[in-house]
């Protein structure tokens, strides 16, 4: 399912959060990604969606988890 259609769904639910907040970046219109400045605006208790090439997924994992968000509370999808 794309996150698209995730994001959809999840904003016409009648069980949707009121405390749930999504911030996007995109290398195209922001310029490059920084993830320890996305952590440390968005904290630790935060979920985290990757997606990207590998290298860049690999390298953003492994600091989220460094710093210590829980692996199951960072989210990837591979393009390959």
């Amino acid at each position: 399912m794309a996150i698209r259609t995730i994001l959809t769904n999840l904003g016409n639910s009648s069980e949707c959060n009121s405390f749930i907040s999504l911030k996007s970046y995109n290398q195209d219109t922001d310029g490059v990604i920084d993830i320890q400045k996305i952590l440390n605006e968005n904290g630790k208790n935060s979920n985290y969606f990757i997606s990207g090439p590998p290298i860049m997924i690999k390298s953003f994992k492994k600091t989220l988890i460094t710093n210590g968000i829980p692996s199951q509370n960072v989210l990837i999808v591979n393009w390959e």
